[in-house]
């Protein structure tokens, strides 16, 4: 899924603390870790958002 989204183009985060739950070192190229801070501001520049 993270590739297909890269590959339309679209800029893709990953949850710093989901990923040391999981135990996720390594992220795919193109793929950067992030924060809840980071999703907020996210949230607050979009026009849509889409949960999964």
């Amino acid at each position: 899924l993270l590739g297909e989204l890269l590959e339309l183009g679209l800029e893709v985060q990953c949850c710093g603390s989901s990923l040391k739950a999981q135990a996720i070192e390594t992220l795919p190229a193109g793929v950067n870790r992030s924060s809840m801070k980071g999703l907020s501001s996210w949230i607050s520049m979009a026009d849509e958002v889409v949960c999964f």
